[in-house]
């Protein structure tokens, strides 16, 4: 048998024709195969060797077995030894891109022969930047994007109270309740203003060129309490109100009252009956409270059973006869059905008080034609089919009423639209509309039936639920620094506005409508300091400043 000769394993990676490369042979040698001398490679001599080296004496059988067995378990050993010694060789090269002979000086050889592949290859290091600006870049916008939408959806969702969840849908008006939910708080007649930031608004300091102090102007506009009133009924103790009622009271007060006093007599409505719309929270209440307080009848209409409901037991706990009806002013159905009722309980109507309003802010870009669509019909449309439905009972010769004097129609505007305002068209067009409503109706209605027609126009009200939801604490401090009086009104003087206008003290006002805002609506922000302009005037009028009037020696 002739010697076999182990072929030498090739170097891995080597490329052998067009694109093959070739591997190596495997280190593990059959048995067979493995030849020399056995004392050295262990390697299990042919027969005829082992015949003459061994002769076949059957004493010698055992040994001669058990001699080869041994040195068939010593090959094996060595075998297997060197094949791991091997492998882990092999796995050391393969590692060691030293040894590798294709990607570098293959590819540049492939890069030369194929102008495709140089183009490509040249242009790689480019494609990856600008890819990478691409990903950062989309990153950036879809992190924008995201953190746009959520001050969105929170915007939405703190100032959407105007619109109950429920009532969206009426008549096919309605705001998405995806895109606009309602956040179930009570409507108000407030018109809420939207102010910019105070970094983009200067605050008094900066207006006038010197510092403000707060505290002196705490006590600018020190509370001053007018002469008190003997009220008609006994006051009911506190403690004789039940902790339901307390707790269903609007607004969440408690029961509390606005601590200042009416100037007006306790009798100044006596008799009277009065129907406000949206009269069972925020400025509606505090107007059917004081109301009731002097002598008023009142009736109450809401959208919401459980607040019309509160507000009734709260006004009945101060003695003031009150009734509730459910209904929706944008549905003339439910604003005949209300005036009936309130006809039918107290046997006649004075006063309408039209204070049902909703309000949210939003971008014209980003209101819809529904969400449009709906605060002109609770404001504008809602104010005339209330004025509508209750002419009969509010002109003169009607059912309760004499031959000469008619009745008191009082709408609940804004000044939006005086000017301009931020975020609010929807409501400027429509408080437009209620002011327009008012005029004609003073002019039409007073001319024919004696109804005298006027509107108050507030403006931001502290004590509303309504500031509470859409203006943070700091944008409410924004506010009182603009206006001229340096604070926020309350729902108070709000209501004192309506007994002036629903009493025999406001017999003569016909078709205005009263700003009650504190001068906020005609305020502007002064871009050169006053200690400034002093300056300027002086050094013009220096000669002329203590002339007589009739020697006109003034630089000007």
């Amino acid at each position: 048998m002739e010697p076999s000769t182990q072929p030498s394993r090739p170097v891995i990676g080597v490329v052998s024709g067009a694109a093959e490369t070739a591997y190596a042979a495997p280190t593990y040698q059959r048995a067979a195969m493995v030849t020399g001398d056995p004392a050295v490679t262990g390697a299990i001599p042919p027969p005829t060797q082992m015949t003459s080296a061994y002769p076949t004496n059957p004493a010698n059988l055992a040994s001669q077995h058990q001699l080869a067995y041994q040195q068939v378990q010593q090959l094996h050993h060595q075998q297997l030894q060197a094949f791991w010694a091997n492998q882990m060789l092999d796995i050391e090269q393969t590692m060691d891109f030293k040894n590798h002979s294709l990607p570098l000086a293959r590819i540049k050889k492939i890069m030369k022969a194929d102008g495709d592949v140089r183009m490509i290859s040249a242009e790689v290091p480019v494609v990856f930047a600008k890819a990478c600006e691409i990903f950062i870049l989309e990153l950036t916008l879809r992190s924008w994007i995201h953190t746009e939408e959520n001050k969105r959806r929170t915007l939405q969702k703190n100032i959407c109270f105007g619109f109950p969840r429920d009532e969206l849908k009426d008549d096919g008006i309605g705001i998405a309740r995806a895109a606009f939910p309602a956040v179930g708080a009570p409507s108000d007649s407030i018109p809420y203003y939207y102010v910019p930031a105070p970094s983009q608004v200067p605050g008094p300091a900066m207006m006038m060129g010197k510092p403000v102090d707060r505290a002196a102007a705490a006590t600018m506009y020190p509370f001053q309490q007018p002469h008190s009133v003997a009220y008609m009924w006994q006051q009911p103790p506190a403690q004789q109100q039940s902790a339901q009622q307390q707790q269903q009271v609007p607004d969440g007060e408690q029961g509390k009252r606005a601590a200042m006093e009416s100037p007006f007599k306790a009798d100044v409505l006596n008799g009277k009956v009065a129907l406000i719309t949206g009269g069972g929270s925020g400025i509606g209440f505090e107007i059917s409270t004081q109301f009731g307080r002097h002598g008023a009848a009142v009736a109450i209409m809401g959208r919401r059973r459980q607040v019309v409901d509160a507000a009734v037991a709260a006004l009945r706990s101060e003695g003031i006869r009150a009734i509730g009806v459910e209904g929706d002013v944008r549905k003339q159905e439910d604003a005949a059905r209300v005036v009936e009722e309130t006809f039918k309980h107290f046997g006649k109507l004075d006063i309408l008080v039209n204070g049902a309003a909703g309000n949210f802010l939003a971008s014209p870009e980003d209101l819809s034609p529904n969400g449009f669509r709906t605060v002109m019909d609770i404001d504008s449309v809602g104010t005339f089919t209330m004025c509508h439905e209750a002419l009969k009972y509010l002109k003169k010769g009607g059912p309760g009423k004499g031959p000469s004097a008619g009745g008191i129609i009082l709408n609940i505007s804004a000044t939006l639209h005086y000017t301009a305002s931020w975020y609010q068209i929807h409501v400027s067009a429509a408080k437009a509309a209620v002011d327009s409503i008012t005029r004609s109706l003073a002019l039409e209605w007073g001319t024919d039936y004696s109804i005298r027609v006027n509107g108050i126009a507030p403006g931001p009200i502290g004590d509303t639920p309504g500031m509470r939801k859409l203006a943070p604490e700091e944008m409410q401090n924004n506010y009182s620094e603009l206006g001229p009086l340096y604070k926020l009104g309350q729902r108070w003087d709000i209501a004192m506005a309506a007994l002036y206008l629903a009493s025999d003290a406001g017999k003569y006002v016909n078709g205005t409508t009263m700003v009650v805002d504190g001068g906020l609506w005609l305020s502007r922000p002064r871009y050169i300091a006053k200690e400034e302009v002093r300056k300027l005037s002086r050094v013009v009028e220096k000669k002329s400043r203590n002339s007589a009037v009739i020697i006109p020696t003034s630089k000007l």
